[in-house]
């Protein structure tokens, strides 16, 4: 394209505003630079490339998209490639993310990304703070939060999905008293921290006794008007 236009410029410009100047610029000359206060292109043929840019701008965006998912996913491949040769091997890494199923870890010196899943941490049960973004352990008050320094073992690596699993063999830290479930959030309140699934478990058995209590007040009007039937009953 940038040919095409070049062609143009050099084949049917205009060097200079109009026949009456005797001005006149070499187009085919970097002198040229700065000195342009008018349209080179005759209005046909500017008219002309802007059509053809308008057709091809779309095709041109989506090849472009193509080629840099598929640097990335050579990029990934490249990652994959290496930490497979590098099975058992122990590495120091920064928690970047903290998700209820693990957290992720990059390897700083390689750049390079794995999960320690949470079923991977034995030494005890973690819970999910989503607020804190971190996992803590229940017994032992180890806990593993977003900027934490930890050192990993790979374990596995699945290369065609690109996807590299670690299990962590050190750092970490510990949860203080601040960190307590009752400690208070951001607009000073005491915060529920408890999983998820624990609150909604609550809210279940809370409708449950609702709905006991509403039934058996139910049951007891209905008595109450039978009673009062069999005494009209008698009398």
């Amino acid at each position: 394209m940038v040919h095409r236009v070049l062609h143009g410029i050099f084949a049917e410009g205009r060097d200079r505003r109009s026949t009456r100047s005797k001005d006149r610029v070499n187009l085919r000359h970097s002198s040229s630079h700065g000195n342009i206060n008018w349209n080179v292109l005759p209005p046909e043929l500017h008219h002309e490339f802007e059509d053809y840019i308008d057709r091809i701008v779309s095709s041109l965006t989506d090849q472009e998209r193509l080629a840099q998912e598929a640097e990335s996913d050579l990029e990934g491949l490249k990652k994959a490639a290496f930490m497979r040769d590098h099975m058992g091997s122990v590495f120091h890494g920064l928690i970047t993310g903290v998700q209820s199923y693990g957290f992720f870890v990059e390897i700083e010196e390689l750049l390079v990304e794995g999960l320690v899943h949470v079923s991977s941490l034995k030494d005890d049960w973690y819970e999910y703070r989503s607020r804190q973004q971190r996992l803590v352990g229940r017994k032992n008050r180890r806990q593993f939060r977003l900027g934490d320094r930890v050192e990993v073992q790979v374990k596995n690596v699945d290369y065609y999905r690109q996807q590299i699993d670690l299990v962590a063999v050190g750092g970490g830290s510990e949860a203080g008293e601040e960190d307590d479930d009752d400690a208070p959030d951001e607009n000073g309140t005491t915060a529920d921290l408890r999983p998820d699934y624990e609150l909604n478990g609550a809210d279940l058995d809370d409708d449950a006794d609702d709905d006991d209590a509403d039934d058996l007040d139910e049951g007891d009007l209905d008595e109450g008007d039978l009673d009062e039937g069999d005494d009209d009953s008698e009398e």
